[in-house]
């Protein structure tokens, strides 16, 4: 459009909006007026859009921190049933530890109990074999006890015989010859004393130690030092009043009657 052209038109058109200025003005207040209520209407819209927004958005929060609150009370859960798993996995293995030390301990109590039988019946076995052989010992002393005391009766028969027989020839002898005679007869009859109250003491000392009576043995084998003791000295009394061709004769019938006991 030329200068020209829109200077024409703005000639013809003034005028018409000169006249037409009152109606427009009504016009202009209506669409402000329509303008004003749009704009409350979109500002009130607009509100009600953020408050939507805002509930929407609280809403979503409030579903998220229940969501979060439902996780973590899973979470919590499932911790709780985790531990509690892990504390009954702890106390069944525990009840498998203390069951099996349990058996352990039993199994070793019955395997000492085992060997505390198993070594008493070998100590009463060896016991029970001692006591045999003690008896068995026993027995064989006494048989030789009884043995040596019958072959020292028959001697002390014998000798009963020999001095009845001397005594029938006591014509024939001096009085000097007769007291030696008397004198190796006493001897022998000592002798024979002698060895009876040991042939006594060593029985009941054998008997003594069979029933393992150990002070009865003490006392038994002091009993025998005494009477040793007392023959040794009544021996050399007796020896001391003899002469030396009788004290032949009387150790030869000693030593014949020890034989024989043995």
């Amino acid at each position: 459009m030329s200068i020209r052209t829109l200077c024409t038109t703005c000639a013809v058109a003034l005028p018409l909006l000169a006249v037409s200025a009152p109606a427009q003005d009504r016009g202009t207040d209506r669409e402000r007026q329509e303008q004003q209520d749009a704009r409350e209407r979109a500002a009130e819209a607009r509100k009600k859009k953020a408050r939507e927004e805002q509930r929407k958005k609280e809403q979503a929060e409030q579903r998220a921190r229940e969501e979060r609150a439902r996780q973590a009370r899973e979470e919590q859960q499932a911790k709780e049933q985790a531990e509690q798993r892990a504390r009954a996995e702890r106390e069944r293995q525990a009840r498998e530890e203390q069951q099996a030390k349990e058996q352990a301990d039993a199994r070793a109590l019955e395997e000492r109990k085992r060997q505390a039988r198993e070594k008493q019946q070998a100590e009463e076995q060896a016991d029970a074999r001692a006591l045999e052989e003690r008896k068995r010992e026993g027995r064989e002393k006494q048989q030789a006890q009884d043995q040596a005391d019958q072959r020292a009766l028959e001697e002390r028969k014998r000798e009963a015989r020999e001095k009845q027989q001397a005594g029938e020839q006591g014509g024939e002898d001096a009085a000097g010859g007769s007291s030696q005679r008397d004198l190796v007869a006493r001897w022998v009859l000592e002798e024979a004393k002698h060895r009876d109250r040991v042939a006594r003491i060593r029985r009941l000392r054998a008997l003594a130690e069979m029933k393992q009576q150990t002070e009865r043995v003490a006392a038994l084998d002091e009993l025998l030092s005494k009477e040793n003791g007392l023959y040794q000295r009544k021996k050399a009394k007796a020896r001391s009043a003899l002469d030396p061709e009788t004290l032949k004769k009387i150790d030869a019938r000693v030593e014949a009657g020890r034989r024989r006991g043995r």
